[in-house]
């Protein structure tokens, strides 16, 4: 008298198989990842690898000054792409710096209201020397 059937303990030799082999594989992938080298190295502080960090985020986080700022650290403002940022250089090299924001939106197509209460906290206007003079030249 039979306990199982062919197939039934054929069906059992598998699932211990499988088991077996389960096993086999997590005690490789554990032992793989206690092997497994630091994807990378840190840097040392002595590099001043994390001062360069630091003074990224600070220009990165400051204001952006409309009168010095070129076309890429203009693009980093929000609502400002390419093609807006060429417009405001090119006005501002053909119409002289910038005194405010109003200004900012009169001068230059594509800056409306909206945009311009955007730009409120990101920008700063500082004027050239010979502008806050008055010598004019």
């Amino acid at each position: 008298m039979a306990l199982l059937s062919t197939n039934q303990l054929r069906t059992a030799l598998l699932l211990c198989v499988l088991a077996a082999v389960g096993q086999a594989v997590r005690l490789y992938l554990a032992d793989a990842q206690r092997n497994r080298a630091a994807p990378f190295a840190p840097y040392p502080a002595a590099t001043g690898a994390l001062a360069d960090v630091d003074s990224i985020r600070a220009r990165l986080e400051s204001p952006v000054d409309l009168n010095r700022a070129g076309s890429a650290e203009l693009q980093r403002l929000h609502r400002i792409g390419p093609e807006l940022a060429r417009r405001i250089v090119a006005e501002r090299e053909r119409g002289g710096a910038y005194r405010n924001l109003n200004e900012l939106a009169r001068r230059v197509p594509g800056i409306g209201p909206a945009t311009a209460e955007i730009l409120a906290g990101q920008t700063t206007f500082e004027l050239p020397e010979d502008t806050v003079s008055g010598s004019g030249r």
